[in-house]
This record gives structure tokens, C-alpha cells and sequence, in this order.
């Protein structure tokens, strides 16, 4: 996104003065470009600043808890890692920047414990949606003939072992082999849990059991109203709309039924799809994104999530009376402007 530079408080930290040209295809066209800008670097200064404002914390407030929000560029695209993790991981760049951001989350917590506060804190890792299937083939190659090739060999740069190959609506996308989805159908931009279903971890000792594991549906919407029930705050009537308070599940406490009643999805091109219980309707025919190709021939989609959470059987012709609920249901939402009920 032009012009390339870094921002802080509202303003950019240099003038952007300098001509950068992309050498990824994800890179916007030429433009203009920060002293202190290189995209290898991005989540090596996010580190950097996130390190000096724990450290100001802890020297001025240091027994006021604290928030941190530390939302790394990794693994988006144009994957491009510092260059000591360039052929670390033997899966490419992409794997390669998941590498430096593995070790980025774990100088994060370093620096938590060096300020003794490593068990009191409460860690959250996830991420905003499902991963792509790779990277194109042909933005590698170009990338491996300009200035990077000159500094790295192309098969260390393009990571070439045991790789997977993906056909992403006519472009091939290197996966070396790995399903970043795991089972999953679909990706970003899709309406189908590879697009959705992320990763959600947690770490407090003491709160939070080591090695449990929740299988109820949440969202990341939620997260608003979980914080604010942390604080003992409650959300004003304009906020949170469909955020639920679900830190009774990250507490590990018994619940009688699912927190939320439904979860409502929406894809990158504007699809819609809602899921409830065992249940997940799609109100499309298509992927509703970019990445995967399938129509089927019915109006819409609808999907056994307990038994069929690869989305492989559409059975919307067999469960009219599931359809009309769950449509109505959304249907409602839309009329009342939120999902979630309001904050006692």
C-alpha cells in the first residue's frame, strides 16, 4: 500500500522521499518510500517498538497492568523474511517468515519474563482468517531474477524441496507439500472453514490449564466483549454488536449450553453464510472468494459440520426446515443491527 513508510501516533516517522520498486506481486506498483522502510524489516521494527514501550511501562507504571496489541505483518504477504531466516525452514519464504515469527513470539514472551510478569499475563495467538494455499510460482521466479537472486541462490530462495504444487484459478502456488489448512476446504477470501477456522491459543498460568483444548465455535469478534467482562466493564449499547463474553471457555468453567447462538461469516467477495450448532448455511453458490473454484447447483449450501467439517456433501435439498431457521435467523440479526445480546 503506497506510499511505504512506518506510522506512529497518526503521522509518518520520516517523510516518504525515496522511489521504491515492488519486487513482490503483492507489493503495490511503484511509489513512494521511507528512508527507513524495507519490507524485510517490517516485523523486526514492530518487535523493536513493541520491546521500548514495555520497557517505558515497566520503568514508569510498572504496577499498572498493561495491553499490548501486537499485530505482525507475518505471514501476509509479500512474505519476504529478515535475511538470516531466508532457507531456515526448507519450505520457502513463506515457511521461512513463519520461522522468524515463531521466534518473534518467543522473544515477546522473553521480554515478559525479563520484567517478571511472564505468569501473570494473559497470551493471546490467533489469527484473522484462513491461510493461502501458497505462493504463486511465477512471483517467486521474479522474485529469484531480480535483486534478491543476486544476493541468495535461487534454489535456497525458492526453497524447491519435496514441493507441493496448487492450481489457484490458473495460477500455480508452491506448497512444498504442506496443507496450511490442514483438512479444511478452502482459503482466504473463502467461505469455507480454510478461510475461517484459525488457530486460537492461549497462555495464563494459573487461569488457564497448560494442554487443554475447547471445541466450542467462537469468533474473534468476541474478543471486544471477553476483554471488557475482564476488566469488569460493560460495552455501551453501540458496541460489540457481535462480540459474545466467552471468558468462561478460556477459564476452562462448565457451561449448560454454547455461549453463542450463532456465527455469522462473511467472505471476501460479500457472501454470507451462518452456522449454528452442527449446522453451517451458505447463502451462495460459489466459494464466495478468490482462491476456490466450486458452484454447486442448488440455491444455496448447506453443510454437516460434526460429521462433514471438510464441507465435502452439500445437503441443502435435504433439510428445508434447517434452511428456513437459520435464514430467518440471520434475517433477524440484520433487522436488530447485532447478533450478540445485550451486555448486562
Amino acid at each position: 500500500m503506497l506510499p511505504y513508510c512506518f506510522i506512529e501516533n497518526d503521522r509518518a516517522v520520516l517523510e516518504p522521499d525515496e522511489r521504491k520498486w515492488p519486487v513482490y506481486d503483492t507489493e503495490s506498483p511503484v511509489g513512494l518510500m521511507s528512508p527507513d522502510y524495507t519490507s524485510e524489516k517490517i516485523d523486526q521494527v514492530l518487535f523493536s517498538k513493541a520491546k521500548a514501550w514495555l520497557n517505558t511501562h515497566f520503568e514508569e507504571r510498572q504496577d499498572d497492568p498493561f495491553f499490548l496489541y501486537f499485530p505482525s505483518s507475518a505471514i501476509h504477504r509479500p512474505c519476504l523474511p529478515s535475511h538470516k531466516w531466508i532457507g531456515k525452514s526448507q519450505a520457502g519464504l513463506r515457511g521461512d517468515k513463519v520461522a522468524e515469527l515463531d521466534d518473534i513470539v518467543g522473544r515477546l514472551l522473553g521480554e515478559l519474563e525479563k520484567h517478571g510478569v511472564l505468569n501473570n499475563t494473559l497470551v493471546i495467538f490467533s489469527s484473522d482468517n484462513g491461510a493461502l494455499a501458497g505462493d504463486p510460482e511465477q512471483a517467486l521466479q521474479e522474485l529469484a531474477d531480480n535483486g534478491y537472486g543476486q544476493v541468495w541462490p535461487s534454489q535456497q530462495l525458492l526453497g524447491r524441496i519435496d514441493e507441493g504444487i496448487h492450481n489457484v484459478r490458473g495460477r500455480k502456488h508452491l506448497t512444498y507439500s504442506h496443507r496450511c489448512n490442514g483438512q479444511f476446504f478452502g482459503y482466504k477470501t473463502d467461505i469455507y472453514e480454510g478461510g475461517h477456522r484459525v488457530p486460537f491459543l492461549v497462555r495464563w498460568p494459573g487461569k488457564v490449564t497448560a494442554g487443554t483444548v475447547c471445541d466450542e465455535t467462537i469468533c474473534m469478534t468476541d474478543m471486544l466483549a471477553t476483554v471488557a467482562a475482564l476488566l469488569g466493564e460493560t460495552l455501551p449499547e453501540d458496541a460489540g454488536e457481535d462480540s459474545y463474553n466467552v471468558l468462561p471457555l478460556i477459564l476452562g468453567e462448565e457451561i449448560e449450553k454454547p455461549i453463542r447462538e450463532a456465527t455469522v461469516h462473511h467472505s471476501g467477495q460479500g457472501m454470507f453464510a451462518i452456522r449454528k450448532g452442527k449446522w453451517k448455511l451458505v447463502l451462495g453458490q460459489e466459494s464466495g472468494g478468490s482462491q476456490t473454484d466450486r458452484t454447486v447447483e442448488t440455491e444455496g449450501q448447506l453443510y454437516n459440520m460434526e460429521t462433514d467439517k471438510e464441507e465435502t456433501t452439500n445437503v441443502y435439498e435435504e433439510h428445508p426446515e434447517v434452511i428456513a431457521e437459520l435464514t430467518a435467523l440471520l434475517e433477524k440479526y440484520e433487522r436488530e443491527g447485532r447478533s450478540a445480546p445485550m451486555m448486562a
